[in-house]
């Protein structure tokens, strides 16, 4: 059916869009029991396909208008898009601040402006105070540090160059037929470089290095791997990759097998403890074990920690340790060293305040009857960082 000339064409009639989950919605559905069945059916017949009811009547909807010149609806105008809401615009005052609400900020427009020149006042302090605290608390870590190595415990004591720490000049002043199957005590080890040389070179039945600082005998058991890893006669037991893959690898056995074999590195072992007994009672209780007892640039730093009564102590238990034609090998280091030393510390400069046993006078103390041994050899200057002459003490024979 055509439309009349001159007559308006209605516009196209679309089609309502129902809402997604409208149908299904829980307003327009009824439950039935504990099943939940829509009411068209029942428990034996869900679909209501027994029923004799007749189905409801629908009336057909009424075709929509089409316009045969656009029956895709191509002309028809499109969609009205959605309005944007505008944002309210925030007004400006003319310093720069913005009006507050309670939805927004804490505080009110004076109070911000309190907080702002409060925060800058409390930056400004913490900026002067950082700078004033920087001294001090550089001061406290030196005071700390001083403290803590007040027993000579420096890494690398003979010096920053490795060659120097590796090539130790002293052991040219001694020879190898006094060390051979030998028992021997380094006190004062550091990092092992000197008793790991002595070990090595002139295979002594055991060395046994003492230090008081637990750092640095980790350190000289690490020593121990360095060197077996760089000898050649261990070198043939894995590939040259394996080092380089698992770290070192040519572990010594540990101190139970000490007896069993005199070759490096089955002869060495590091102990931490303090050498310096508490007091005279306890040197009754000392017996001999070694043969050779070596004390090198360490009595400035007994002396400065243990005093005069330290320092005799610790001569009197060496003396009662060593076997008979037992050797004591002493470098002792000038008293010209000592000020500088006792500075860093307030407890060695307490000592250093009451010291009368001057190095000058070790060598005819230990000569002594108070010690007891029968002479001693000047080898000569040991050039290792210091200049102190090397002496030899030797035990008498006890009949």
């Amino acid at each position: 059916m055509s439309d009349a000339p001159g007559t308006s064409v209605p516009a196209p009639h679309r089609p309502f869009k129902r809402k997604a989950g409208s149908f299904y919605n829980g307003s327009k559905r009824l439950r039935c029991g504990p099943n939940s069945y829509l009411i068209v059916g029942n428990k034996h017949d869900p679909l209501n396909l027994e029923s004799d009811e007749p189905e409801p009547f629908k009336e057909p909807c009424p075709p929509s208008p089409v316009d045969e010149t656009d029956p895709l609806c191509l002309k028809s105008p499109p969609r009205s898009a959605k309005k944007k809401k505008k944002k309210h615009e925030k007004p400006q005052f003319e310093d720069g601040m913005n009006p507050v609400f309670v939805s927004q900020r804490r505080f009110s427009v004076v109070q911000q402006k309190i907080k702002q020149s409060y925060l800058q006042q409390q930056t400004s302090q913490s900026n002067v105070m950082e700078t004033s605290s920087a001294p001090k608390i550089q001061e406290q870590k030196t005071v700390a540090n001083n403290y803590k190595y007040r027993f000579g415990n420096f890494n690398r004591y003979y010096g920053n160059m490795p060659m120097d720490a590796l090539l130790d000049n002293r052991l040219n002043f001694l020879c190898k037929d006094m060390f051979v199957d030998k028992d021997v005590l380094d006190i004062g080890c550091n990092s092992g470089l000197l008793t790991i040389s002595i070990a090595r070179e002139f295979l002594p039945k055991r060395i046994i290095g003492m230090d008081i600082d637990g750092h640095l005998i980790r350190a000289a058991q690490h020593n121990i791997r360095y060197f077996c890893d760089r000898d050649m006669k261990f070198m043939h037991r894995f590939p040259m990759s394996f080092p380089h893959c698992f770290g070192p690898i040519t572990a010594p056995v540990y101190p139970h097998t000490l007896n069993e074999s005199t070759e490096f590195p089955h002869n060495i072992k590091f102990i931490c403890d303090n050498y310096v007994l508490e007091n005279d009672d306890i040197l009754e209780k000392v017996e001999q074990e070694y043969d050779i007892i070596i004390l090198l640039s360490t009595t400035k730093w007994i002396h400065l920690n243990n005093g005069d009564e330290g320092l005799k102590r610790a001569f009197k238990r060496i003396h009662r340790q060593l076997r008979p034609n037992g050797k004591f090998i002493l470098e002792i280091l000038t008293f010209d060293g000592y000020r500088r030393s006792a500075n860093t510390c307030n407890i060695l400069k307490n000592n250093f305040d009451k010291i009368a046993f001057k190095p000058d006078q070790f060598a005819d103390y230990l000569l002594s009857d108070e010690i007891g041994f029968r002479h001693y050899e000047d080898v000569g200057l040991a050039y290792a960082g210091f200049k102190g002459p090397l002496l030899i003490f030797f035990k008498e024979n006890e009949m």
